[in-house]
Order: structure tokens, then sequence, then C-alpha cells
């Protein structure tokens, strides 16, 4: 195991079970991980002060609860165009953080369901898509610098999940800490993917058969025109899809 990492974590809710979390599935991979925790709710101030040449974390992950970021959704002088605005003077700060340091952000959850139809563009009703304009602004951030930044996808994470297994509403309101521990888990492992990513040796092999795993049936009994291989009936478009996510792998590199 090689040198302690450090990993700053600038958030506006309880985020150390995530952090928790983090160190121990960096453990089981070979890689030594201390998370810290400054202020709480200091998202601007934290930023500035890593801005500004202090000690550089090797790792910064910066993850906000929308609905503790600019007043919240819940508050009645809650206005998107400012909360657009406030992420974006963020976003800004982010971009001045010293280069020796990678960035994670974290996308907002959406709500899981609406109470009203859906009217992005309405000043109340609107709030229920606030979360997907605002994952927009921040994707588009992250993509722009994709040497600097990395995308921790919480909203496709919950997605997978399902509600009941990402929020505590409970322990959210009593404690600001709104995540079950399946999510935590999920979290925490999109973390280390990327110190994985970064700091460890990539594997870059892989092994398949052919008969019955890169199409339908056996070359030597079948021949090559009854094999199942077509990009649009079952089974052979299951192995012609297979194929196709081959193919990207190796296109990645």
């Amino acid at each position: 195991m090689g040198s302690e990492l450090t990993i700053q974590f600038i958030r506006n809710y309880t985020a150390e079970p995530i952090g928790n979390a983090v160190q121990e599935a960096a453990e089981q991979i070979g890689l030594s991980v201390k998370a810290q925790f400054g202020a709480f709710d200091n998202l601007g101030a934290e930023i500035a002060a890593l801005s500004s040449g202090q000690e550089i974390p090797s790792t910064v992950v910066v993850t906000i609860d929308l609905d503790y970021f600019s007043g919240g959704p819940f508050s009645s002088k809650w206005h998107l165009a400012q909360v657009i605005d406030d992420l974006n003077s963020l976003l800004a700060a982010i971009d001045v953080i010293p280069a020796q340091a990678f960035v994670l952000v974290s996308t907002f959850i959406p709500p899981f369901r609406i109470s009203m139809p859906w009217a992005p563009g309405h000043p109340v009703l609107g709030k229920d898509a606030a979360a997907f304009e605002l994952n927009a602004i921040l994707r588009d951030f992250v993509a722009q610098r994709p040497n600097r930044c990395g995308l921790l996808d919480f909203e496709r994470i919950a997605a997978r999940l399902g509600e009941s297994a990402t929020l505590d509403r409970r322990f959210g309101l009593m404690m600001k800490a709104p995540f079950k521990q399946e999510f935590v888990d999920a979290a925490a492992a999109e973390v280390v993917r990327f110190l994985k990513c970064r700091l460890l040796p990539p594997k870059k092999v892989l092994v398949l058969d052919c008969d019955n795993t890169l199409w339908g049936g056996v070359v030597g009994e079948s021949g090559l025109e009854k094999l199942q291989l077509d990009p649009y009936d079952y089974p052979g478009i299951a192995y012609y899809r297979f194929q196709s996510e081959v193919l990207a792998i190796a296109e990645k590199g």
C-alpha cells in the first residue's frame, strides 16, 4: 500500500458516511485514503480556500443536496435563475482550484415523483425540473475539463437503486443525512472507481470465447450462414449488441 491519499469533501449535507465508505472500499483495492471534511455548508469559502494555495488534497469531492442549496426549493424565495447563478459561481471557483487536485462533482437527485403536471418553465411547478436543468450545467462543465474533473452521477445511481434504497427522509430532516446505506455504498464505489482509474495500472485484456458468446451457435457444426447474429431479430440481436459493447470498450482504449 502506497502513501495516504487525502480526499477533501465539500458539501452542504452530512456526507461523512460516504467518506467512511470510500476509505473502506479503497482499502480493499490497496489504496490508503483519508477522507476529511471542513465546516458544514461552507461551500464557497472552502473552495476559495483551496484556490488560495493552502495544502492541496489529491482529490476534492464537491457534493450538494439541492434541498439546502441556494435557499432550497421549499423556500418561498426560491428562484431557478438565482440557483443557476449560484451554481455557476461555485463552478467558476472550482475552476481556480490548482490542477494537482482532481475534482469530482456530484449531480443533483431529481424527485422520484411529482404531484402536479410536468411544467419546467413554471415558477412554482418548475421546481420539479430544476435538478435536470442544473445537472445539464454540471455535465457540460465536467465534459469540458476531462483531465481535471470527473462526474459522480448520483442521478444515475438513484435511478438504478430506486427511492426506497436511496433516500432516508427521516434522517435527512433530522441530521441532514439523506441517503440510505445502499446508496452510500454505491456513491463510494463511484469515487473509488475514479481513484482506481487514475492511480492503479489498468487491465487491458478481455478474453472471450467465440461460439455461443460472440455469436449464437457453433461455427464448426452449423456453418457461418446459420449463426445467430443480427442487428434486429432475437436471439441474434443479443449477440450483436454484445459485440457492439466489446467494440466500444476497445475504442475507449
